[in-house]
């Protein structure tokens, strides 16, 4: 970013832009692989000392951007090379299919210490430091934060591609705001301490829920447990319920009542007799009310001067947006630069199952994520261990190699879905070096991926960019991600810009078998309405998408005479519909329009 970001990602064209894994060493390789080659469970890290006073120097950073052809899974984390990793900070970057325009803040500087208030829960100081990074997509935008949730904004900032805005002193309840889609994560600590602090990334309100599942609980003596903070947006008060198991065939049941505009904390207690480790929080009713949910490690002792031996947080994911299989990626056990007891594994993954109530269920664990392991699921798929898990029963997984990083965790079921985070565990952990206090929710891996692209198949100005009077193709791909092959049909959609006429009759599919394309089937225009197929309810594409194969749709279109055109850009969208997994995928390409000029320049 430190040159500018490339106009078109996916296809680059300035020399400081790494492309890994195409098999070409000179344009980029992770390190440790100079074949430059990327199979399944690859993990590469990326790691570099940074002086925050020189923004010029290109290095491994914020604002960096990451795009692949296909999921992945990525981590940031820093430390300060005075303290090590006792005061590190770690957040799950989230694809932009998670960013929104409307965020709010659970937690903030202005909860009491010890006594909870009228409307605001206590936090023992842990929240005494609390700051947002507000950082803008590739179109920009202007935000607006209400920091102190007074109801007026604050500031108004006007964002480029990559930049953020950075506020502190966030109260809970603060309000962001934009035009377009951003990122929000929240950083927190407490003044004073040695050493204390908890980040996350937020999610948009869109994807608030009903229902929220944590797998971490903690505990040591007694000292280091886990709290999880309930925020209630609403103008009324909320009663929100918590289970966790208690017997193979039977939950425990409680409730807190969360004020309105406010928020409520609920210590959680951790497995043992009679308590299987994880929790599930939910509202009822014909419409149950939505809240967010959010986690502190080591957050629950009642003197100030502590939590902060194996502090962590991580949002929770809402129940619907989870799914059948979690990608870590950062999942190291320890510090790697500390020599102090090398074979300390003291941070885990830990999952607990969703949608299967009381029946077992199967879980599978790839350690790397390579599918090399020395056992074979029903689809073929290779794995390492598999664990019988039914709802809310706690699992944590660690790799005997002492890093979990690249662990792919699975249900072959598609109504059993995983929560996962990755956090540290008391009982495995050092309070000094070599622990790393740090924790990350665990984000879902979709089961299938979907992406749109466009180029130019008549040239009409001969330039070779986008202008008028042009042909584009636009290429829409679904993708299968996950561990089973997917029966269709696949409703694709698409919502033909203003800007352009279709090409009638251009509309084709096909899909990938064994990783080789097949032969193109056409997709007849529409006899009534508008000819292009794609519009409207769309098209539903018959067939099967096996694992890690694609579908391929495409169509052309040509650009409308220059008046006619409304801007300098022209943006398609639509979606890809995976239904046996709930995925709607959204695909969208902008193009730039670029303008020529005749045989005579008059002066």
């Amino acid at each position: 970013w430190e040159d500018g970001y490339e106009r078109d990602i996916t296809n680059p064209v300035q020399s400081t832009t790494l492309i890994y894994g195409d098999g070409n060493p000179a344009n980029g390789y992770p390190p440790g692989n100079a074949a430059d080659l990327i199979p399944a469970g690859t993990v590469f890290s990326l790691r570099n000392y940074v002086d925050t006073n020189d923004l010029s120097a290109l290095d491994f950073d914020a604002r960096d951007k990451v795009a692949s052809y296909k999921p992945i899974s990525l981590t940031k984390t820093c430390y300060p090379a005075s303290t090590n990793s006792l005061l590190a900070g770690c957040v799950e970057v989230f694809e932009q299919g998670l960013w929104g325009t409307e965020y709010r803040v659970p937690v903030g500087t202005d909860m009491p210490t010890s006594t909870a208030g009228t409307t605001l829960t206590n936090d023992y100081d842990i929240f005494s430091y609390t700051s947002i990074s507000v950082m803008a997509g590739a179109r920009g935008a202007t935000v607006q934060i209400d920091a102190d949730n007074d109801g007026t904004y604050e500031q108004t900032v006007s964002l480029s591609e990559g930049e953020n805005a950075y506020v502190t002193d966030v109260h809970a309840g603060a309000k962001v705001v934009s035009d377009h889609p951003v990122q929000v994560v929240f950083f927190s600590g407490r003044i004073g301490s040695n050493y204390q602090s908890r980040d996350t990334s937020l999610l948009p309100t869109y994807r608030w829920s009903s229902s929220y599942y944590n797998p971490v609980t903690t505990d040591n003596g007694g000292n280091y447990r886990t709290v999880t903070f309930l925020y209630n947006p609403s103008a009324s008060p909320i009663t929100v319920s918590y289970d966790y198991r208690s017997s193979t065939t039977a939950y425990t049941t409680a409730t807190v009542s969360v004020p309105a505009g406010g928020n409520a904390r609920v210590d959680l207690s951790p497995a043992g007799t009679g308590h299987s480790g994880a929790y599930h929080f939910y509202t009822t009713g014909p419409n149950p009310p939505v809240f967010y949910a959010m986690s502190a490690v080591d957050g629950g002792n009642t003197s100030t001067g502590s939590n902060q031996a194996y502090d962590g947080g991580f949002t929770l994911v809402g129940e619907p947006s989870l799914t059948t299989q979690v990608l870590l990626s950062l999942g190291i056990g320890r510090d790697p630069y500390s020599a102090t007891n090398p074979t300390e594994n003291g941070n885990p993954m830990w999952i607990t199952t969703v949608g299967n109530g009381h029946t077992p269920a199967t879980i599978y664990v790839d350690y790397n994520g390579d599918n090399a392991g020395s056992l074979t699921d029903p689809n073929g798929n290779k794995y390492d261990v598999a664990y019988s898990l039914r709802e809310l029963e706690q699992q944590k997984l660690f790799d005997p190699d002492g890093d979990q990083s690249g662990m792919l965790v699975y249900s072959l079921d598609p109504t059993v879905k995983i929560a996962a985070a990755w956090a540290q565990d008391p009982g495995a952990a050092s309070t000094a070096q070599p622990g790393l206090d740090v924790g990350t929710l665990v984000p879902p891996l979709r089961e299938g991926g979907g992406g749109k692209t466009s180029s130019v198949v008549v040239d009409e100005g001969g330039d070779g960019e986008v202008s008028a009077g042009d042909t584009l193709e636009y290429d829409i791909r679904g993708a299968n991600s996950a561990r089973a092959a997917i029966p269709g049909p696949f409703a694709v959609t698409d919502n033909l810009p203003s800007e352009v006429d279709y090409v009638p009759g251009s509309t084709k599919y096909r899909f990938t078998v064994g990783g080789s394309w097949q032969a193109w089937t056409g997709i007849p225009d529409d006899g009534s309405g508008t000819p292009f197929p794609l519009d409207g309810t769309g098209f539903s594409v018959p067939g099967t998408l096996g694992i890690s194969q694609q579908l391929q749709v495409v169509f052309q279109a040509t650009v409308k005479p220059r008046e006619q055109l409304a801007g300098e850009t022209i943006t398609n969208t639509g979606s890809v519909e995976i239904s046996p997994y709930g995925l709607l995928l959204p695909v969208e390409w902008t193009d730039t329009v670029y303008g020529s000029i005749g045989d005579r320049i008059w002066i």
